[in-house]
């Protein structure tokens, strides 16, 4: 675990894939923060091999419509991701504000 423990930059999946014939990826979030999304959306926008970005937006926030609107004005954003066995709650995935904002 020691190798994942750790940040991994675009110069290190340079490195990594340079002998391979890899012309791009997709960048997916580790945080469930909407910093985490915003700075995803700058490295993609710097380093063209970046191709998509799955954020995070908090689908149980009121504002989750206008979230999603604003990062969908970027062509890299591709879709969420909710981390939802880090969730206590077991039946957090029936919780009606998680409902509501998968609609």
């Amino acid at each position: 675990m020691e190798r994942l423990a750790r940040d991994y930059l675009p110069a290190d999946l340079i490195k990594a894939t340079q002998p391979h014939d890899i012309t791009g990826s997709v960048a997916v979030q580790a945080r469930q923060t909407i910093q985490e999304t915003e700075w995803l959306l700058e490295l993609a926008a710097n380093y063209s091999f970046i191709r998509g970005v799955v954020g995070w937006v908090d689908l149980r926030s009121p504002s989750v419509s206008e979230d999603l609107e604003k990062f969908s004005e970027n062509d890299k954003f591709v879709g969420v991701r909710h981390v939802v066995q880090d969730e206590p709650d077991p039946q957090f995935l029936l919780g009606n504000d998680f409902v509501r904002g998968l609609r």
